[in-house]
């Protein structure tokens, strides 16, 4: 009986390891940016009641102004401060319907 020589095979590369999520996701800039800005709208959210300048039905102005000092986003067409409104529309209270 002849001997043969079997050709090698070389064993089929195992994927790198999967690294932890966060770990990765430290490592982009834009990924961070926007972890940092939902982080800041949750709270915000959270927070409304606490935080909010206005009541979000109150009547401030008589309509469309401006941001300004007193209203950092401006008000809408009846005069309701539009940042109290944003804080609260994240808030679970929006959501009791």
């Amino acid at each position: 009986m002849s001997e043969t020589a079997l050709p090698l095979v070389e064993p089929a590369l195992s994927p790198a390891p999967k690294t932890n999520l966060l770990a990765r996701a430290a490592q982009s800039r834009m990924t961070m940016i926007g972890l940092v800005l939902v982080g800041i709208h949750l709270f915000m959210a959270l927070m409304a009641p606490i935080i909010a300048p206005y009541s979000i039905s109150a009547i401030h102005t008589d309509g469309l102004h401006p941001p300004s000092f007193s209203h950092w986003l401006g008000t809408d067409q009846i005069g309701r401060d539009y940042l109290s409104r944003l804080m609260s529309g994240g808030g679970s209270r929006s959501w009791s319907r």
